[in-house]
């Protein structure tokens, strides 16, 4: 695994600064504080709806402006002292852990998977607590089929059972035992209490004793598998600290978004989990895993939305406009994207690499989408520089903006605004006929018709800031196709990344837009928080001084390490926040 320096170095500020060769430099406002502590504490009130990350930076000022360094004071101190920030409340395994939790519990003993009732979308993020619901009758179903097929395999898998503690099912006394102990441990990712073993023991007695033992572990299974101990990610109530089986499920669904493998357990047990050195020798240890890469891709499933290019509103593309989105082509977009963002996190897990990489994996459709030669099945191919930058000029980001008759540049602009940014934009004000959209003009380019439906004044303070950056996407249609003309007319894609460091400068286009989201403070802190958020089930409490001074601790090492991910990662687990006790 790369590392870009200690983490001792970052924390403190020095050490040297990894290299930028092959993307662009990362560059700081030109006031830069030695805190990033009022990351929250602002309004947007041009526009309805809060703003996440004030304009200017993380820092929270905009560039020259001291007035806003007091603010830093309450961040100052010992940071030992912040540990309730990190509670983290009961919340029910996204469908992803649960599969990857089975998967990784079991170790080779095939099973058949069925899909969970799929995830609810508040906060943004699949394991988040708003998420939680009771189990539906569906789930339940899902269940019992994964339950019952990996259940009736493993209780005659001599290798699973030898794993648990049942090396010779001949002396049945301590088969149950060793099974029960150490399946036990894994299944709930704690020790079983003692009252806890009776129960269980007692369940494979009595199952064997009317059946064989093979029925009683398998009862046994199924019981465990059912249970909300494995379901949920519980945690015992009124502790000060999370104790070490606790924390090591924080770090294995953190970083693989499954169980604790047997390094991890095994460090519980022996409490080697307590000191920030300790987890971070486990955390570089784990992103070493393919299983850590895959967490990395599936977290740019959630905050990038990969499906919502099959939501309605987006995957109804016109037949007549766009005959090449098939369903063939559709799936291979899919495949892409995701072929793309495991590129870098093996390669080079940095932000600015993922908004700047032109590295493509591609089969014959989507070569033939992105006009490029495919000399094979997923060959690697270079995407040409004028075209194609990062992962928001590919097919699958400007598909999911994309509504039936066009590239909807405020769909673009917005969700770079409130993703990538983190400012919310508000909503269309109430009154608004936004009908034109979805019938232009044949004569009228998609420029020239959102410049003028959102040039009323209801509009113009949000689509002030939204359409130069929607604007700057203008030379991709609906599907993601890249194209220099519209109705007879060259395209034109200037814009501006407004509110941001780099609003003076303004974009040609696409390509320069992400060039300047890889080199933006703003963009890092932002994807920081997403980060942060992830890791706590929770949206960042605007309000709360403890939330801006931890997440602006981890913005500076991420800032600091050159937008490498792993080492966001490694440093979200060193905080004292990550051992916190439970609510």
């Amino acid at each position: 695994m790369k590392t870009t320096r200690s983490l001792a170095a970052a924390l403190g500020g020095s050490g040297p600064r990894p290299s930028t060769r092959g993307r662009p430099a990362l560059r700081a406002p030109a006031a830069r504080t030695s805190a990033l502590c009022s990351l929250f504490l602002g309004t947007l009130t041009a526009c309805t709806g809060v703003l996440e990350t004030p304009t200017g930076g993380p820092n929270g000022c905009p560039p020259g402006d001291p007035s806003c360094a007091p603010a830093h004071a309450s961040c100052e101190g010992d940071p030992s002292e912040a540990t309730a920030l990190a509670q983290h409340p009961l919340r029910r395994l996204s469908e992803t852990e649960y599969h990857n939790t089975i998967r990784d519990l079991f170790q080779g003993v095939p099973y058949d998977e069925t899909e969970l009732v799929p995830a609810l979308t508040a906060g943004g993020f699949e394991n988040f607590v708003a998420n939680t619901r009771a189990v539906s009758d569906r789930d339940v179903e899902a269940f019992n089929v994964t339950v019952d097929s990996v259940a009736a395999r493993a209780s005659t898998d001599a290798a699973f059972l030898a794993r648990h503690g049942c090396d010779d099912p001949a002396q049945q006394s301590a088969c149950i035992d060793g099974f029960v102990r150490q399946f036990g441990l894994r299944a709930f990712r704690r020790p079983l209490t003692s009252d806890e073993e009776a129960v269980y023991r007692a369940l494979i007695e009595e199952t064997a004793a009317t059946i064989d033992l093979a029925a009683g572990i398998e009862t046994m299974i199924a019981s465990l598998l059912m249970s909300p101990e494995l379901l949920y990610r519980v945690e015992r109530r009124g502790q000060d600290a999370a104790g070490p089986y606790e924390v090591a499920s924080r770090l294995s669904y953190l970083i693989w978004q499954s169980m604790p493998d047997d390094a991890l357990f095994a460090a519980a047990a022996a409490d080697e989990l307590s000191t920030p050195e300790e987890r971070e020798a486990q955390a570089r240890r784990m992103l070493s895993d393919a299983r850590a890469t895959e967490a990395i891709v599936d977290f740019h499933r959630q905050w990038f939305r990969f499906s919502r290019m099959d939501e309605d509103k987006y995957a109804a593309k016109s037949p007549t406009r766009f005959p090449e989105w098939t369903t063939e082509l559709r799936a291979s977009v899919h495949e892409e994207v995701r072929r793309f963002v495991r590129h870098v996190a093996e390669e080079d897990t940095t932000l600015a690499r993922l908004y700047t990489d032109r590295t493509a994996f591609v089969d014959q459709e989507m070569a033939d989408h992105y006009g490029v030669s495919a000399p094979g099945d997923w060959s690697e191919v270079e995407l040409p520089a004028s075209e194609r930058s990062g992962i928001l000029t590919r097919a699958n980001f400007l598909a999911g903006t994309g509504i039936a008759g066009h590239g909807s540049p405020v769909h673009r602009g917005i969700f770079v605004y409130e993703n990538l940014l983190c400012q919310h934009i508000g909503g269309v004000p109430d009154g608004v006929d936004t009908s034109a959209v979805n019938d232009p003009p044949p004569d009228q380019t998609t420029r020239e018709l959102y410049a003028e439906i959102t040039s009323p004044g209801a509009c113009r303070s949000c689509h002030a800031r939204v359409n130069p950056v929607g604007f700057s996407f203008e030379h991709y249609t609906s599907t993601g196709a890249y194209r220099t003309t519209e109705v007879g007319r060259d395209i034109d894609a200037t814009g501006a990344l407004v509110g941001s460091e780099f609003e003076s400068e303004g974009v040609s286009d696409a390509v320069e837009l992400s060039d300047q989201l890889a080199a933006s403070e703003m963009a890092h802190a932002c994807a920081s928080n997403k980060w942060v958020s992830y890791m706590l089930g929770r949206r960042l409490d605007e309000t709360s001084q403890d939330d801006a001074c931890y997440s602006s601790r981890i913005q500076q090492v991420f800032w600091e390490s050159g937008g490498d991910m792993r080492e966001l990662l490694v440093s979200l687990v060193t905080q004292p926040e990550f051992v916190g006790g439970a609510q």
